[in-house]
């Protein structure tokens, strides 16, 4: 942490902030692809897309489909997006939505309440747009019910 002392005499503390959380995923990321780990069953199943290796795709989608993709398992851990651009924000709890190169990523946070139990509808959205999908369903969601507590968890992970 960072104490910077302003021309006022305040000090103004700052933590890491978002260029480095954003380095420290992609360094999470890169270290996972030179591993050539094999994911396992439950981890391929929280992968946003399921697509055959013999998938044709033009060097640009197959890039902005990673960005996508990079960006959605981002906000499902807690972390902002690496390449989206943020845009608006919510008065609902702290949802927001970032702009990415065909897509829009909404990250759902929106106070509920589930029985007695006060918490938050919590995780990620992705919409695809044209080019990228079209069809009935461009939408992919990971969003989940946590309690106050539970959810602080996830995030200081």
């Amino acid at each position: 942490m960072i104490s910077i002392n302003s021309s006022g005499g305040r000090i103004f503390k700052f933590g890491p902030g978002l260029r480095g959380r954003r380095g420290l995923f992609r360094l999470g990321r890169w270290l996972l692809k030179i591993s050539r780990r094999q994911l396992d069953d439950a981890e391929m199943m929280l992968q946003p897309f399921h697509l055959d290796p013999d998938s044709q795709f033009d060097a640009t989608m197959r890039g902005r489909l990673a960005q996508a993709a990079e960006d959605f398992e981002a906000a499902r851990v807690g972390l902002f997006p690496i390449h989206a651009k943020e845009g608006a924000a919510f008065l609902d709890g702290g949802t927001s939505t970032w702009e990415g190169n065909g897509y829009t990523l909404t990250i759902m946070k929106s106070l509920t309440t589930v029985g007695d139990v006060h918490g938050y509808m919590y995780g990620p959205v992705l919409q695809l747009d044209y080019p990228l999908a079209h069809g009935n369903t461009t939408q992919i969601s990971h969003v989940r019910f946590y309690s106050g507590a539970e959810l602080n968890r996830m995030l200081r992970k």
